[in-house]
């Protein structure tokens, strides 16, 4: 009997990993199939800029501004952590995760207490937050689109309750985030 659990564990584990390979191939084809549709969308505006104006469209006529202003909370908080995962998964792999768990553990303390102040104030010169949390400004900015404003000293929830739904939704993308680096 123990020899059956035994074999019927491995299978189960390769089974899983199997199912894990199909998907990241499944993935890699989205992702090309993504990128050669939008290259073909590209060049049907540089033709239909041709035809419009006779001419090719100038240099920068395909950036993308990012006012992160104008974007909604949730917008800017996806912003700002892929921002983060890009500027620091090859520098700084390690102190970036570190980041990510402590903001993960402000929000969620946030959303699990709305109503109480401790979870609602974040010290600035706490040795945890200045070691792991101020060296990543986009962290700090994830904070603020989650309703923290800063107030000199500290990071605070103005607003008598916290935005469950918003800091509920920053833990998600920060779990996201870090299951994409690992």
């Amino acid at each position: 009997r123990i020899e059956n659990t035994k074999l019927m564990q491995e299978t189960q584990a390769h089974l899983a990993e199997e199912k894990r390979k199909r998907e990241m191939e499944e993935m890699q084809r989205e992702r090309e199939d993504h990128v050669r549709h939008r290259q073909e969308l590209r060049e049907k505006m540089v033709e239909d800029y041709r035809r419009r104006f006779g001419r090719d469209p100038p240099a920068d006529y395909f950036e993308k501004s990012t006012d992160v202003s104008q974007m909604k909370p949730k917008e800017a908080i996806a912003y700002h952590l892929r921002n983060l995962k890009k500027e620091y998964k090859e520098s700084n792999l390690q102190g970036l995760m570190t980041c990510l768990k402590t903001l993960r553990i402000y929000l969620q303390n946030a959303h699990d207490h709305p109503t109480e102040k401790k979870y609602h104030k974040i010290n600035k010169s706490n040795k945890a937050f200045m070691e792991r949390v101020a060296p990543f400004g986009e962290a700090i900015e994830v904070l603020e689109n989650c309703g923290f404003s800063d107030t000199g000293s500290a990071l605070e929830i103005t607003n008598s309750v916290a935005d469950t739904w918003l800091c509920a939704q920053a833990v998600k993308f920060i779990d996201v985030t870090m299951q994409q680096l690992h």
